[in-house]
């Protein structure tokens, strides 16, 4: 299954994306991140979230998710995934 989106195709099976360019070149936990992204569009999805279900049980640095996230806005784009700050959950 592949799911397309502005320009981009990610295949589901062969965990791949594609650009109008061509193949892009993304780590496997980047690609995990863009489908929770795709799963949930324009919405919010907290960073704990992200740690819970990327790295269940296991104990990441926070830069970590930045490095992924830096892989996405490289690959999509600077305006495709968003980044909100001082959002704090009680």
């Amino acid at each position: 299954m592949a799911l397309s989106f502005g320009d981009f195709v990610l295949d589901e099976r062969e965990r791949s994306l594609s650009g109008p360019r061509g193949a892009i070149g993304l780590s496997a936990r980047s690609i995990d991140m863009l489908f929770v992204f795709l799963e949930r569009p324009n919405v919010l999805v907290e960073k704990r979230e992200l740690f819970d279900l990327l790295w269940p049980g296991v104990i990441v640095e926070e830069n970590t998710l930045h490095v992924h996230m830096s892989a996405l806005r490289k690959a999509l784009g600077p305006n495709f995934v968003a980044t909100v700050h001082g959002r704090h959950s009680g």
